[in-house]
């Protein structure tokens, strides 16, 4: 599924402002024995091909506005702000990520255990990787640009990212001795000013700049 719009509205004295807005969401199924080599993967799948099924979900949310103001008709200057979600989650829909797929014994864990039929097919074996990665993302991004003589037109603005991190992964939960945990969070964060001077002469055009990056 995916939508997308903007609104632009023209204001008074050469200003505008403009919406934008953008989501997207991709769900899937995995069925581990389709394209597999394995044998016991693809006779698992033709056995079974409800419980064991890995559901994947991408969702992207993006909205940013942009104000823009030509002061004059050498001069104009324009600040954008966007932000940008990404959220990704993959898991069996049946079995709990706080739960374990093998255990044998019953103390508030276990949700479902696995069986093999008579000719040694395992039956409800399901994917035991849960992932839940969400990242957050603010820019900020401002600039004037003007035209100062024929020869000279000036550039400068400063831009601005924030970042945020938060993964909380889980995989091999077959039994508590098995499991993985990849769980962090981070806010990381990066600016930049910058200033370029274009120089237009009979027969040359030549950029001249310098930029400070931190982050």
């Amino acid at each position: 599924k995916q939508m997308m719009g903007n609104v632009v509205y023209d204001l008074a004295g050469g200003m505008s402002l403009r919406f934008t807005g953008a989501y997207t969401n991709k769900s899937n199924f995995d069925y581990p024995g389709i394209g597999s080599s394995s044998n016991a993967s693809i006779l698992n799948w033709l056995w079974d091909r409800a419980v064991g099924v890995s559901r994947s979900e991408l969702d992207n949310l993006q909205l940013g506005v942009r104000f823009a103001h030509a002061i004059n008709q050498a001069t104009f200057y324009e600040i954008k702000i966007n932000r940008l979600t990404t959220k990704h989650t993959v898991g069996s829909p049946v079995l709990s990520p706080n739960g374990y797929r093998d255990v044998t014994y019953d103390d508030g864990v276990s949700t479902w255990i696995p069986y093999k039929t008579p000719d040694q097919i395992n039956v409800g074996q399901m994917p035991t990787q849960f992932l839940d990665e969400r990242t957050g993302t603010i820019s900020v991004d401002a600039s004037l640009t003007s035209q100062v003589t024929n020869a000279h037109m000036l550039l400068s603005g400063i831009q601005m990212n924030f970042y945020n991190v938060n993964v909380n992964n889980r995989t091999g939960l077959t039994a508590i001795t098995s499991e993985v945990s990849e769980r962090y969070k981070a806010k990381p964060a990066e600016w930049a000013v910058y200033a370029q001077d274009k120089m237009e002469f009979e027969g040359m055009i030549a950029n001249l700049g310098l930029r400070f990056d931190a982050y």
